[in-house]
């Protein structure tokens, strides 16, 4: 779900629909993700295992370069080590006790949700003979409507009898509500009342793409360069936990769980989002291949499409990180696409949808 603002300038008013969901993950199939407890056929690889999922509905015009936009997304980024996904499964299945083994807890989430306005501007630079660049720049305002981020790092000891848990949370989450609970690791009992607000920010994007003589295109993409949002309160919860031992369920005068439960300012940093992307034609058909970026994540793919006529397109590509296929089908006013990383779509990991509309009058 990544924006390239560099779009070729229209020389009269264009209308423009969009909109589009992304859900991808390398553990279980996207019905799973939030099933208690995961099937045990759940897969983890060792280093990071992550969990993306992305959502945007955008609906704008563009003028001679200029263009504006209101839209609204949905971002979220999960990663864990192999050791917290096994031991976070075992868990749920009641089987944590009687493993032998060590497992070191490593898991951060974060994601907002948020609504806005984008203006851009964009201007091309032709060399002759076909050739050109069309580069662009759009700033974004972002009122926060949502936000959670969560961070866990400890370890986990499972022996023949017992298992303890040692380690440190820090969780924020705009969605936690005050309540009278007997201090479980998510109830939220605060000193005082408070209201959480909405949050306000920024971003940045920037976007380049080169149109070569024989057809041939080179983009380059940035979003949410430099881009935070700032809420004033939010709920916070913090923990530090010394040997709690197996069942995890700590109570409010639990000695082994110590922490606060407080409404704290948040400035929520945006991951910047890389794309760089290339596509080559030969006749009817254009290979292409793209690789996109996450702090430090990376998603190569490969596809090719071909012209059914001169003003449609159909295609399909490969995503290698989670195996996703892409279906795609473009026309000069519209495109829809679908993604799967199998055809059975209740064990797909992931899952995809995009589709758009744009009118130049």
């Amino acid at each position: 779900m990544l924006v390239n603002p560099a779009i070729p300038p229209s020389p009269g008013l264009a209308l423009e629909l969009s909109g589009g969901a992304y859900v991808g993950n390398d553990m279980v199939p996207v019905r799973d993700l939030e099933a208690e407890p995961w099937p045990s056929n759940y897969q983890a690889r060792s280093g990071a295992n992550l969990g993306v999922g992305f959502a945007r509905v955008e609906v704008g015009g563009s003028e001679r370069g200029w263009n504006m936009a209101y839209f609204y997304r949905r971002d979220r980024l999960l990663e864990a080590s192999r050791d917290t996904v096994d031991a976070y499964v075992l868990n749920q299945h009641g089987e944590i006790v009687g493993q032998d083994r060590t497992y070191g807890l490593d898991y951060h989430l974060r994601g907002f949700s948020a609504d806005g306005v984008r203006v851009g501007y964009s201007e091309a630079m032709p060399f002759g003979s076909g050739k050109g660049l069309v580069w662009g720049a759009s700033v974004s305002l972002l009122r926060g409507q949502e936000v959670r981020e969560e961070e866990v790092r400890g370890e986990l000891v499972s022996l023949a009898g017992s298992a303890t848990l040692n380690g440190r949370r820090e969780y924020y989450d705009s969605s936690l509500r005050p309540q009278a609970g007997d201090g479980g690791f998510n109830d939220f009992i605060p000193p005082e009342l408070m209201t959480a607000e909405s949050g306000w920010g920024f971003g940045l994007d920037l976007g380049a793409t080169w149109y070569g003589a024989s057809g041939a295109t080179l983009s380059v993409a940035v979003n949410d360069l430099a881009g935070m949002i700032h809420w004033d309160r939010v709920p916070m919860i913090g923990q530090r936990v010394n040997n709690l031992h197996d069942p995890f369920e700590p109570g409010s005068s639990d000695p082994a769980v110590t922490g606060r439960n407080v409404y704290e300012s948040l400035t929520y940093r945006l991951k910047p989002k890389v794309m760089v992307s290339g596509a080559y034609p030969f006749g009817p058909v254009v290979l292409m291949a793209r690789l996109e970026g996450l702090d430090g994540h990376w998603f190569p793919q490969v596809g090719a499409s071909y012209a059914m006529t001169p003003e449609m397109r159909v295609g399909i590509e490969y995503e290698t990180r989670f195996g996703g296929v892409e279906a795609h089908l473009r026309h000069r006013n519209y495109y829809l696409s679908l993604a799967t990383q199998s055809l059975d779509l209740a064990d797909s990991r992931v899952f995809g949808i995009t589709a758009g509309w744009r009118r130049s009058f």
